[in-house]
């Protein structure tokens, strides 16, 4: 399957219909069915399922898209990347983030980098922190923002802000009298807990590991 193919399978799932995928791409109806008929009989199995005169993308099919991605972030880096030669614009930064900084601090100190480099190009994503490591070991982006990095062959790091983790309640609460909040503390209330599988979420139960507290068995949430 070439890019075309691939792009226009994309389209299809994308936008649900051969009539719609057709208008985005500038092709006919009936040349976005007949471009599907080919790959189908390129690839010797089904990629879309027919029911009700709908059709659905197969399982085959989402694997193919996925494993396809890379292709078109390349290609559009590419496109991107002639675009800035012929309109002779110099200077491309491609960042990405965990979702707690990414949200905050990272787009702002964008902004007022833009502002002092008005010609600067910046891409910017926002993703988990195994999604930012494999961007930056995919030269995907060139710098990765992510909290409590571990050391990574591949990777240089620098430490660039040190803070401590709080706890925040309403000023009437209980735990206002206290000026350290410990797990201790905190399994005799109800409380809003952090993800599993993040990298806050993680210290948070090793705190409470350490602490021999059960956060699981508290009243969180």
């Amino acid at each position: 399957m070439n890019l075309r193919q691939l792009e226009i399978l994309r389209a299809i799932v994308r936008y649900n219909t051969t009539v719609a995928a057709g208008r985005v791409l500038g092709l006919s109806q009936p040349a976005i069915s007949n471009a599907l008929k080919t790959m189908e009989e390129q690839v010797g199995f089904s990629l879309f399922q027919r029911s009700n005169n709908r059709i659905f993308p197969t399982e085959e099919t989402k694997i193919l898209l996925n494993e396809a991605e890379t292709i078109f972030e390349i290609h559009k880096r590419i496109e991107m990347r002639i675009e800035d030669l012929k309109n002779n614009r110099i200077g491309q930064l491609r960042l990405v983030a965990t979702p707690p900084l990414g949200y905050g601090v990272v787009a702002k100190a964008i902004q007022q980098i833009q502002k002092k480099k008005p010609n600067l190009k910046a891409f910017f994503d926002v993703h988990r922190y195994e999604d930012v490591i494999e961007y930056i070991l995919s030269h995907r982006s060139e710098i990765g923002f992510v909290m409590g990095f571990a050391e990574h062959p591949g990777i240089v790091s620098q430490v660039v802000y040190k803070g401590h983790m709080v706890c925040v309640m309403p000023p009437e609460h209980p735990l206002m009298k206290l000026s350290v909040v410990t797990p201790q503390d905190l399994v005799r209330h109800r409380f809003i807990a952090l993800e599993h599988g993040t990298k806050l979420g993680d210290a948070l139960r090793h705190a409470f590991r350490q602490s021999k507290q059960d956060l699981e068995g508290s009243k969180n949430r």
